[in-house]
């Protein structure tokens, strides 16, 4: 059997019968991980009370993503894949005004409702400048488990 890629004889599965040297030519060309965080304005998809309004500046979902791997969803355009971290709330001047049990009320009736995973078209996410930040301090490669990245994030917030 031929490999399709080069060409040559195939044995056990791998060009020239030599698994070590094929797979670690395979581990050089491999992608490192780049780690985001996004945070996406989620306030205009919330059913906000009116007696809440005036506290709420605007409901962030926060997501994880690999700005290194795209994924094409039956179109040209290529998407990231969100993975869900938290929600926050952006407060307005005015909750300044206030005491800690209004600002405990708008977390638990805003903030712990989870979103889904989602794509995102590249050029969508790309583009955003206010909660967009390249995840640092913890060392991402092919060998890290996305999870260490998630709890890392977990326990240092970037937004």
């Amino acid at each position: 059997m031929k490999c399709e890629r080069c060409g040559k004889e195939m044995k056990f599965g791998y060009p020239g019968g030599d698994a070590e040297k094929y797979l670690a030519i395979e581990r050089k060309n491999e992608v490192k991980p780049e780690f985001w965080a996004v945070g996406l304005d989620v306030t205009q998809h919330c059913n906000i009370a009116d007696d809440d309004k005036k506290y709420i500046k605007r409901i962030i979902d926060v997501f994880m993503y690999d700005k290194n791997t795209v994924t094409h969803l039956c179109e040209a355009a290529p998407s990231y894949f969100l993975e869900y971290l938290y929600t926050f709330v952006e407060f307005t001047d005015y909750m300044n005004t206030i005491d800690g049990d209004v600002t405990d009320h708008i977390d638990q009736a805003y903030c712990y409702s989870p979103t889904d995973d989602s794509y995102s078209h590249c050029g969508d996410i790309d583009k955003l400048t206010d909660f967009h930040q390249k995840v640092t301090g913890v060392r991402a490669s092919v060998d890290d488990d996305v999870e260490d990245v998630r709890e890392f994030l977990f326990g240092n917030r970037p937004f």
